[in-house]
């Protein structure tokens, strides 16, 4: 016998369980907006080995300004980094006309300044696409 009590009340606790994990998952998402993005990318970095040996990392960046702000600073991790300095382009993707320069460049990583013609007047954000290959540029 004590082992049918046992049973019905572990099957009563198992229910209780149930009940209140849909209570909480209701609460949850009653307090998020359906239409609020949960995660939003800031950046986006993938590593490529060609067929030589080359590596090639591609990323895509996000600048915030706040309002009034001008210019932004972007950091760059590459790990692992590359054995030689590696050749790297960055440009704004997006019609803000912000302006984007190498600061620093090193084997593990760059800096870059992404500055936009005058100050923001609301807070907006500006793409930034970069290239980092440790393959050897032909000079001509």
């Amino acid at each position: 016998m004590p082992v049918a009590l046992f049973a019905a009340t572990f099957a009563a606790w198992l229910l209780r369980l149930r009940l209140l994990s849909r209570h909480f998952i209701k609460r949850i998402r009653r307090r998020a907006p359906p239409t609020a993005p949960i995660e939003q990318p800031i950046q986006q970095l993938t590593r490529f080995r060609a067929a030589d040996g080359t590596h090639t990392i591609r990323a895509t960046l996000l600048a915030e300004f706040e309002p009034g702000e001008r210019s932004a600073t972007l950091y760059v991790a590459f790990c692992p980094p590359f054995e030689i300095l590696p050749n790297v382009e960055a440009e704004a993707i997006d019609d803000s006309g912000a302006s984007v320069k190498l600061i620093q460049l090193l084997h593990n990583g760059v800096q870059i300044d992404v500055r936009l013609p005058h100050p923001a007047d609301s807070k907006r954000c500006v793409t930034v696409e970069l290239v980092a290959s440790d393959a050897m540029v032909s000079e001509s």
